[in-house]
């Protein structure tokens, strides 16, 4: 199985180690279940995070049951890029339902105003990842949380995905002003993010070029750990 059972066993710890993650006293049938879904069954991974997100009794908290969600719906609605689109639709059916689990543990987050869960949530409305893509609901949950002041590291991403859908024209009319704008905010909160900007502003996509402005983009997200926008930043400096 690939890199995301390192996500499972990263969450379903050893018993030794159980206290650690406030797993320790779980029922058996669900030590069985994460024994089985470390091993890299799926059919266990389903039932051990359908269990996490709807039983109140676990002594787990409810990202646990995200973190197995995601790891388990992405692994079966994966299709690698040189399968047919037939292939990649039966994926997609196949990773219906485990996604439709997930978007109400996301729903609830969101619903108790947990950022992330609100941005989590927009994307898989975006993409169509449970049912029919809905921009406009999509565009509306990154509207709310792009606009909060307490959202931070979330807010960046959150106005970042917003800029996608302006700058792309995606269920709004495009507005590359406005992207830009949305990319702004995005790297004041978000460091990582700014090499996007950098970009945009290197090559003058979205407005005028301004080599100065993409310099400064660059070094914020390559000291935030971009490798690829120090790359760029060093190109820019030795021209």
């Amino acid at each position: 199985m690939r890199a995301f059972l390192s996500v499972i066993v990263a969450v379903w710890p050893s018993a030794a180690t159980a206290q650690v993650f406030g797993l320790s006293g779980v029922p058996s049938d669900l030590a069985s279940l994460g024994s089985e879904c470390a091993d890299g069954r799926a059919a266990a991974c389903r039932a051990l995070a359908a269990r996490y997100a709807t039983d109140s009794d676990l002594p787990a908290d409810r990202d646990v049951a995200r973190q197995f969600l995601e790891a388990v719906c992405d692994e079966l609605g994966y299709v690698a890029h040189s399968a047919s689109f037939a292939v990649f639709r039966a994926a997609q059916r196949r990773a219906r339902p485990c996604y439709r689990t997930l978007s109400g543990l996301l729903r609830r987050g969101c619903d108790s105003s947990r950022a992330w869960d609100c941005v989590r949530l927009a994307s898989m409305v975006r993409y169509g990842a449970e049912r029919p893509r809905d921009l406009r609901r999509a565009r509306s949950l990154l509207e709310s949380v792009c606009q909060s002041e307490a959202a931070g590291a979330a807010r960046g991403s959150a106005c970042e995905q917003l800029g996608e859908l302006y700058e792309g024209g995606e269920g709004v009319r495009r507005g590359p002003a406005r992207a830009l704008t949305l990319y702004e905010r995005a790297c004041a909160d978000l460091p990582g993010s700014c090499a996007r900007l950098g970009a945009l502003h290197e090559a003058g996509r979205l407005g005028p070029r301004n080599l100065d402005a993409a310099r400064r983009c660059y070094r914020r997200a390559c000291h935030a750990g971009s490798t690829s926008a120090c790359g760029a930043l060093r190109a820019i400096e030795e021209r």
